[in-house]
């Protein structure tokens, strides 16, 4: 059975694929990934990013805190 988080990690890797200047399902996946404690995971995902922004910085900041 598949639950509602990993229902969203695939949709949001395959939104990706289609579109992978599209950060926005991206940075949901670094958050995922950092809620789950997964940090190699959350930084591969966050450093596919194309652009700044906070939230990025945000994230970064809390993978570097806790690698």
């Amino acid at each position: 059975m598949v639950n509602a988080i990993d229902s969203a990690k695939h949709y949001y890797k395959e939104s990706s694929k289609i579109n992978p200047r599209f950060d926005d399902p991206k940075l949901n996946l670094t958050a995922i990934y950092i809620n789950e404690g997964n940090y190699t995971e959350a930084e591969r995902w966050n450093e596919s990013i194309f652009h700044d922004s906070e939230r990025r910085n945000m994230y970064r900041a809390i993978i570097n805190e806790n690698k």
